[in-house]
């Protein structure tokens, strides 16, 4: 579980954890590479590796943020691609409230800002359909909880994807 709960106003995700974990491994190719002055994972390069991905998505309902990624494995080694989606509004006021580093997020594209008051679940199926056309990732199976997924779990559907119900209890 990455669920940490603190009392701590201050506290937030620490990215570059994951960062450092990567610089452990050579998995034979450049990385990141630089998109625009930005670094981004070379997916592309990772699709090479016939990794089989298995996705998930943790959907939020009203003013939440909702995360999803692809998990795979290659030689014993699991390898995590997160993303989280978040209203921009919300995003805004957290960024006042609290000393988080939100427009350093954006830039490096951690996160996708909606622009409504809440995600819209599209959005996300995009992503997922980036993700399997644009870097020709292998995506098995996407899991998701049921409560509110309807119409995510039918565009899924309409976009070619198996989908699993795991229910978060």
């Amino acid at each position: 579980s990455l669920n940490v709960y603190t009392s701590a106003r201050n506290a937030y995700f620490n990215i570059d954890e994951f960062r450092k974990s990567d610089d452990l491994y050579d998995w034979g190719f450049k990385k990141p590479i630089i998109v625009n002055d930005r670094q981004q994972p070379n997916y592309k390069e990772l699709a090479k590796l016939g990794i089989k991905w298995y996705g998930g998505a943790d959907l939020s309902i009203m003013h939440d943020l909702t995360a999803v990624g692809l998990y795979g494995e290659y030689n014993g080694v699991g390898i995590f691609i997160p993303h989280a989606f978040y209203p921009r509004t919300r995003a805004d006021k957290m960024g006042d409230d609290l000393p988080t580093p939100v427009p350093g997020w954006e830039a490096e594209g951690w996160p996708t800002f909606t622009n409504s008051e809440i995600v819209e679940l599209s959005d996300v199926v995009r992503w997922f359909i980036k993700m399997r056309d644009e870097y020709d990732l292998d995506i098995h199976t996407i899991g998701y909880d049921r409560y509110n997924a309807r119409d995510f779990v039918t565009e899924l559907k309409d976009n070619d994807f198996d989908v699993l119900d795991i229910r978060q209890s």
